[in-house]
């Protein structure tokens, strides 16, 4: 039954599912939504700056998980320096993460999983 009716649909399931995820919802089109999550970065952002890897590796996950959904664009002037962008700062937090080749694995492996979201985020521009 299903396969016929994946046939009839032109190769397309038909599903109850939302294609996004359930733990975390694509934002809406609000910018209000955008400027209330820009807020939350300090916490990661301190989080980062922790000399525990646990900690870093857990801040830097919530950090890539934030941007590739939307949640955290950061195409809003930072406050503590007002020429640059959030992203900017965002950046700079998840690069200064990396102390050398002691850096633990974990971190090194959630650098480059966030800065790859950076890069290739629709949200970020």
């Amino acid at each position: 039954e299903e396969i016929k009716s994946e046939l009839k649909n032109g190769g397309q399931v038909e599903s109850s599912e939302s294609p996004t995820s359930g733990t975390l919802p694509l934002p809406k089109n609000d910018s209000a939504n955008i400027i209330t999550a820009e807020k939350y970065f300090l916490p990661f952002e301190l989080a980062c700056q922790s000399k525990a890897s646990r900690i870093v590796v857990t801040a830097l996950d919530c950090l890539q998980k934030l941007i590739a959904y939307g949640h955290l664009t950061g195409n809003i002037p930072d406050s503590t320096t007002p020429r640059k962008l959030l992203i900017d700062r965002i950046v700079e937090t998840i690069c200064s993460c990396f102390n050398g080749p002691q850096t633990d694995e974990g971190v090194q492996l959630q650098i480059i999983k966030a800065l790859l979201t950076v890069i290739t985020s629709q949200h970020v521009e």
